[in-house]
C-alpha cells in the first residue's frame, strides 16, 4: 500500500506559517487516501513521513500522541492546525476573504482567489446558494445584469457562465472602440500622412540654420571694430594672416579664398544688381546745348540786327 501511495508523489509540509500551503497539503493527502482507499490505521504513519523541517521536528516531540486511543488522521490534522495555523492567522485569512474584491482581476482569476480564501471561512459558504450569492455580489454590475436572467444548478455552473459573459462583454467593448476611432478619423479627414511631420521639421531646421548664419555675420568685434568675429577671435596686432591665421604670410598673400556669404546678403546684392540693371536700361538723355540771342543796336537805321551767340 505504501508503495502505491509514494508512487503518486505526495507533497511535503515544512511547518512554515502559510495557511494556503498548509491547507493544500492537507487536501492533497486526503485525496490520495481516498483514492487508494487507505485503511484509517495506516494514514497517520503515511502522512508523518511527508513532514519535513520544523514540522518533522515537532512530530518527533509529539509522536507519543499516536498511542492515544482513537488517535487518527483527523486528530493529527487538528494538532497540526493548532501548532502551525494559530487562531490569529486563521482570523487574518478569514478577514481577507470577507473583504475580497474583484478589482482588476478577470472572472477566472477572481474565482480562483474566491475558492482559495473561502476555505478559511467555511461558515460563510456552507451551502451552494450562499457560495453563489457571495461570488455574484463582487462581480461588475454589467456582468450581474446578464447573470440575473440565468438559472444556475451549482456554483461551478455560475462561474462558467460568468466567464463566458465577460468574454462577450469585452469583445463588444473592443468593437465599439474600433468603430468610434474609425468614425473619428472619417470626421477629421483621415489620418495624417507619415512624411508630413518630417517635411515640416526639415523646413524649420533649414530656417533656423539660415538664421544662425546671419546672426554669426552680425557679430562685431569690440577690439578692431570689424564684424564676423568676436574679440577673442580677433587677430589685430598679431603677426598673423587675418584670414586664415597663418604666421608665414599676410592677408594679401593668403592662398585661402575670401569667404562668400549667402542668405540675406546675397539677396540684397541680387536686388541691388537688379536695380542697377533697371537703371542701365533707361540711360539719361544727353544734354542739349542751347543758344541765347542778344540784340545790340549800333545804328538806328540798320534794318537787320547782328546777333552774338553765347553757349549755355
Amino acid at each position: 500500500m505504501f508503495k502505491k501511495f509514494s508512487s503518486l508523489n505526495p507533497p511535503s509540509y515544512d511547518g512554515k506559517p502559510d495557511p494556503v500551503e498548509f491547507e493544500d497539503w492537507i487536501n492533497r493527502i486526503d485525496q490520495l487516501f481516498e483514492t487508494l482507499q487507505c485503511p484509517k490505521e495506516w494514514r497517520v504513519d503515511f502522512a508523518v513521513l511527508y513532514l519535513k523541517g520544523q514540522a518533522s521536528l515537532w512530530w518527533k516531540v509529539n509522536k507519543e500522541r499516536k498511542n492515544e486511543p482513537r488517535f487518527g488522521w483527523t486528530e493529527l490534522q487538528k494538532l497540526l492546525r493548532d501548532k502551525f495555523y494559530p487562531p490569529s492567522l486563521r482570523k487574518q485569512k478569514e478577514d481577507e476573504f470577507l473583504h475580497l474584491q474583484r478589482g482588476t482581476m478577470s472572472v477566472m482569476e477572481y474565482a480562483n482567489k474566491f475558492m482559495e480564501l473561502s476555505r478559511f471561512a467555511p461558515e460563510l459558504v456552507s451551502t451552494e446558494q450562499s457560495r453563489m450569492n457571495r461570488f455574484e455580489r463582487d462581480l461588475h454590475l454589467k456582468y450581474q445584469d446578464r447573470l440575473a436572467t440565468q438559472r444556475f444548478n451549482s456554483y461551478q455552473d455560475m462561474v462558467d457562465i460568468a466567464v463566458n459573459v465577460e468574454l462577450l462583454v469585452l469583445l463588444r467593448e473592443a468593437q465599439n472602440v474600433g468603430d468610434k476611432r474609425k468614425n473619428d478619423n472619417q470626421n477629421h479627414g483621415g489620418a495624417k500622412r507619415p512624411n508630413q511631420g518630417n517635411h515640416n521639421y526639415r523646413k524649420n531646421d533649414s530656417r533656423d540654420q539660415g538664421y544662425n548664419e546671419r546672426a554669426a555675420r552680425n557679430v562685431w568685434c569690440a577690439k578692431c571694430g570689424k564684424r564676423n568675429h568676436t574679440e577673442s577671435e580677433c587677430r589685430a596686432g598679431k603677426k598673423t594672416c587675418y584670414r586664415c591665421g597663418g604666421k608665414d604670410h599676410f592677408v594679401r598673400d593668403c592662398p585661402k579664398p575670401p569667404p562668400t556669404y549667402t542668405g540675406r546678403a546675397t539677396s540684397a546684392n541680387h536686388e541691388r544688381n537688379n536695380n542697377n540693371d533697371r537703371v542701365n536700361h533707361n540711360p539719361p538723355r544727353p544734354l542739349i546745348s542751347g543758344k541765347a540771342y542778344m540784340m545790340r543796336a549800333d545804328k538806328e537805321e540798320e534794318d537787320n540786327a547782328n546777333a552774338d551767340t553765347i553757349p549755355i
